[in-house]
């Protein structure tokens, strides 16, 4: 086993992940390591609730009135654009699959995204599956201080989840199977964000940064022409170790962990649940995957909590385009063979 892969006693309790959700100087309760010499020339920094969280947008530009109007149209192609794969509003074209089963003359969003959740399927086969919404359904109770639902109902639930029976035909999208659902919430937040910036970029600024959830892409430099500065933390509040920082150019970051969403207070239940067996995986606290596009990064961090550190990092150093730094729910640390390329010191 490489020795990339062994506890790292070096890092253990010292140098550690959680990607940052959002800046800290918007008051958001989050690290961004983002350098004051930003502010030669004009940056504009705003946060806005959007996709069932806060989307932080980092704008430099020639002046004040040409970023808020950047932003502006960014933010409303974003809404717009994303409206099709939201499955919490029943009005949505996914929504209505869900509820029927299939739907025709699908939207260009929820068809390409619904594609790409199928091809993150294939390459970690299986482990992304978009159609666990069945069993995300079943711990919504447990967040509200329920039950955990027994072996019984969770092997019916099972029985709805199989990535492969979505079929898509021209744009048409229909369940072989009855009773399922699908959420693309593993990887559509991350494709919204990429959509924004390619948005952004062609209206002509290149140096931006686009965050949702912790899932983030930057483009260009910072205005003074170094690269991007994004801190990695300690996902356990209460401890106070030192980050990691990583210098970013045209580059996505997305990180999964176990306290994001969790159903319980020990996170041994949490959001991110195992398509196979219908439970959270046991080995990991957090993923962070850099990836050309944010969808990307986020499919394989959501990926990388469902198959475990060994599995995760033979697929990242396969994967010549994407790195991963892992933490182990016994605070081992993993990477892959050139995520420390990106580390602030080198």
């Amino acid at each position: 086993m490489s020795k990339r892969l062994k506890h790292q006693p070096s890092f253990n309790r010292r140098k550690f992940l959680g990607l940052t959700a959002a800046a800290a100087a918007l008051g958001a309760g989050y690290y961004f390591g983002i350098d004051p010499l930003l502010d030669r020339g004009y940056t504009l920094k705003h946060s806005k609730p959007m996709m069932g969280t806060i989307v932080n947008f980092t704008i430099i530009g020639p002046d004040k009135e040409s970023c808020h109007i950047a932003l502006q149209k960014t933010a409303a192609h974003m809404d717009q654009y994303g409206q099709a794969i939201n499955h919490y509003d029943p009005t949505s074209q996914l929504s209505l699959l869900n509820g029927h089963g299939f739907i025709e003359n699908g939207h260009p969003t929820l068809i390409k995204v619904t594609r790409m959740s199928l091809e993150m399927s294939q390459l970690t086969g299986g482990a992304f599956d978009p159609t666990v919404l069945p069993l995300l359904a079943l711990y919504k109770n447990v967040r509200q201080g329920g039950a955990l639902p027994d072996q019984k109902i969770i092997e019916d639930a099972l029985s709805h989840v199989d990535y492969k029976s979505v079929i898509i035909d021209g744009t048409t999208i229909r369940f072989a199977k009855p009773g399922m659902g699908m959420t693309l919430d593993g990887l559509g937040k991350g494709h919204i964000v990429d959509e924004g910036v390619r948005f952004i970029n062609a209206l002509g600024f290149s140096s931006v940064c686009i965050e949702a959830g912790g899932d983030l892409k930057v483009t260009g430099t910072k205005r003074s022409g170094q690269p991007w500065t994004i801190a990695i933390r300690n996902p356990r509040p209460g401890q106070t170790e030192e980050q990691i920082f990583l210098k970013m150019e045209n580059i996505a970051i997305a990180t999964s962990g176990d306290y994001m969403q969790a159903f319980t207070p020990d996170r041994r239940y949490h959001h991110i649940i195992n398509p196979r067996t219908g439970f959270s995986s046991p080995e990991l606290a957090s993923c962070s995957i850099l990836a050309p596009s944010v969808a990307k990064a986020d499919g394989l961090a959501t990926s990388a909590m469902v198959m475990g550190p060994e599995k995760s990092i033979a697929l990242l150093d396969t994967l010549p385009d994407c790195e991963g730094f892992l933490i182990g729910k016994d605070l081992s640390t993993y990477s892959s063979k050139d995520f420390f390329k990106y580390n602030e010191k080198n």
